[in-house]
């Protein structure tokens, strides 16, 4: 057995405004850079950490909540926001070779066009 992450895409249209879920994606691919990247699970060599596990945010979406407390499962749970994401230092690490960095990343750009900015868009994850 192997660590697997799931995540929720938040997004919300002005600062102190409520966060929406807009879906969840388990198809960030089982890559332990990303993994040590995000929250610092698995702890790859040569690989920085933007933030320890959170938590649960305290403003989260309904969506995120129901999904994230459905579940004993979870070894660790936390979130990001696409300004954090961006301001890490991808093309450096091990971690930038991912789906999570040529996929996932590019969306969360497009929904903070729409509205928000980069502090707008985040993703609630967890492991487990």
């Amino acid at each position: 057995m192997g660590i697997d992450i799931s995540m929720v895409i938040e997004h919300r249209m002005n600062v102190g405004g409520s966060w929406v879920r807009l879906a969840w994606n388990d198809e960030c691919d089982r890559n332990h850079n990303v993994f040590t990247a995000l929250a610092g699970i698995t702890r790859q060599p040569g690989v920085a950490v933007i933030s320890e596990p959170r938590g649960l945010p305290e403003d989260a979406s309904e969506g995120a909540i129901e999904y994230f407390k459905s579940s004993e499962l979870w070894t660790a749970i936390s979130h990001l926001t696409l300004a954090e994401i961006e301001a890490y230092d991808w093309a450096n690490s091990p971690a930038g070779e991912s789906r999570f960095w040529s996929a996932l990343v590019p969306a969360m750009r497009d929904m903070a066009k729409a509205g928000g900015g980069a502090g707008g868009v985040r993703i609630v994850f967890g492991f487990s």
